[in-house]
């Protein structure tokens, strides 16, 4: 977004727009190449995934005691 808007500071409204289609195509490019790449490791291989699985594990329960111990009462929900 900073791109775009210094695009258009500098240069017009034209490029500006180019810039921000080919950003927003960029962005969809990477996202489409993530899901096939993570569909991919899901089908394939089940040992990669059940790898993941258990790194996912691990990490929630090393989560799990510093959420338990954390003190909740300094959240303040009514932020002006």
């Amino acid at each position: 977004m900073v791109l775009v808007v210094c695009k258009t500071m500098l240069c017009g409204h034209k490029l500006s727009l180019v810039t921000a289609i080919s950003h927003g195509f960029s962005i969809g490019l990477c996202v489409a190449i993530v899901v096939i790449g993570i569909s991919l490791v899901i089908i394939e291989p089940p040992l990669i995934f059940q790898i993941i699985q258990y790194i996912g594990v691990v990490f929630l329960l090393y989560l799990a005691p510093n959420v338990l111990k954390s003190n909740s009462s300094n959240i303040d929900l009514e932020a002006e």
